[in-house]
């Protein structure tokens, strides 16, 4: 099944997504928001069983952030703080 492991977390560096169990085939869609909702990184990663993303967070508030991972018919949502 579809995991997102995000270290570190809470971050004060660039934090790393860990994505596995996406199905190879389809296409990986990321998205971050912040607690307004606003879209503060969006991404697109071409198909591959496990992957492994470092976000820019340079011009981010502190704050929290809803990750949301879509592969397939899968979606998972996870905060960062």
């Amino acid at each position: 099944s579809l995991s997102v492991n995000v270290m570190p977390n809470p971050f004060s560096t660039d934090p790393v997504l860990f994505i596995t169990g996406t199905d190879a085939g389809k296409e990986t869609v990321i998205t971050v928001t912040d607690i307004s909702g606003r879209t503060v990184y969006a991404s697109r990663i071409s198909a591959s069983a496990d992957q492994r993303l470092q976000l820019a967070t340079s011009g981010w508030s502190s704050g929290l952030y809803m990750i949301q991972v879509q592969n397939g018919n899968n979606r998972l949502t996870q905060r960062i703080i």
